[in-house]
């Protein structure tokens, strides 16, 4: 999550958008932002929402380690 939430501020800086700026385009809540830049757990939903407005592609696997 740390390299997405970097990912994702870095974007919004080059973007000129603000964390405030950034929530109300994704209808999330700027702390969901903070999270996500923080690299904290948030909801898939909200992960997506903040992509779209950046124009990002979320990435996700899961891989079993014991196998």
């Amino acid at each position: 999550m740390q390299q997405i939430g970097a990912t994702v501020r870095e974007v919004r800086v080059e973007r000129g958008m603000t964390q405030d700026g950034l929530a109300v385009a994704a209808g999330v809540s700027r702390p969901t932002v903070a999270r996500i830049e923080t690299g904290y757990g948030v909801a898939m939903p909200s992960l997506q929402a903040v992509a779209k407005v950046l124009r990002l592609k979320v990435n996700v696997s899961v891989e079993r380690t014991d196998a």
